[in-house]
């Protein structure tokens, strides 16, 4: 007798002496097993663990919905796989496909405001410009206009140079020179000459100097206001000994005026040399 492959089943043979068809008996037994769990399977009750990884393609069918179930779990987020997600896939494209919130390059007019308020955006003025909601001057920020920032900016940056006269005056006569500058921000100086210092702004008359008077009695350091440098006759001399003096020396615009003066009767000819800087 003979047995089949998979299941074992009993087969006669015609060789058997006698045949016996009463070993094909246990053949039913075995048969109406293996039907009975196919249909387990099929129909049958499963638990599945959803803590179960998938680790490839290939595995029973148990396997296999343990690890749908897994990653079920793991796209929605929740605690259990059959647990509902908090958004679908159509509420998702429903949302991705909007137009009228960020997702369409549009931000919902609630959003947008024309005065400070806690996450929102703030909206600028028909000029491009902060509301003067938020600067107290749609054309200013804190109170400073581009003009005014410009000035502070350019009040920071020095510039400076020096000048050279050498020119002929006649008795008493007064010449006016101007030293240009690179604009009109500019509203402090200062300058050295001879052996003094001065400063300087956009009114002359508030000129500062420091250095020496040479006076009938001696020399002494001092300090004056208004002028730079002059002589009087034969009794002093305020920062120069030379009979040309330098009356202003103030900032007007884009300019530096400078205005030099012969306070004797008679005509000389002077060489002066001015270091200046500005700010």
């Amino acid at each position: 007798m003979k047995k089949t492959t998979n299941y074992q089943l009993n087969k006669i043979e015609l060789t058997d002496s006698p045949p016996d068809i009463t070993v094909l008996n246990p053949n039913w037994d075995t048969i109406d097993q293996k039907m009975k769990e196919n249909e387990e399977i099929e129909t049958g009750q499963r638990t599945i663990n959803q803590s179960s990884t998938p680790s490839g393609n290939t595995g029973t069918l148990q396997n296999i919905l343990n690890w749908f179930a897994n990653r079920i779990r793991a796209i929605t987020g929740k605690t259990n796989w059959w647990s509902s997600p908090d958004i679908t896939l159509a509420d998702t494209k429903t949302h991705v496909d909007a137009t009228t919130e960020a997702h369409g390059g549009i931000v919902a007019s609630s959003e947008v405001v024309t005065t400070a308020q806690a996450n929102k955006i703030l909206k600028l003025n028909a000029q491009g410009k902060l509301p003067a909601s938020i600067t107290g001057d749609a054309n200013s920020i804190g109170g400073k206009t581009l003009n005014d920032l410009e000035d502070l900016y350019m009040h920071a940056q020095k510039v400076y140079g020096s000048v050279t006269y050498n020119e002929q005056f006649a008795a008493y006569e007064t010449k006016t020179k101007y030293i240009n500058l690179p604009n009109n921000k500019y509203k402090n100086g200062m300058l050295t000459y001879a052996d003094m210092i001065a400063f300087f702004g956009t009114d002359y008359t508030k000129t500062k100097c420091v250095g020496a008077y040479y006076g009938w009695n001696g020399t002494f350091p001092s300090a004056w206001n208004g002028f730079v440098s002059r002589r009087y006759g034969d009794t002093g001399a305020y920062g120069s000994r030379n009979w040309i003096g330098i009356e202003q020396f103030v900032i007007e615009g884009d300019k530096i005026k400078v205005v030099l003066k012969n306070s004797d009767d008679e005509s000389h000819t002077e060489s002066l040399t001015i270091n200046w800087e500005v700010w």
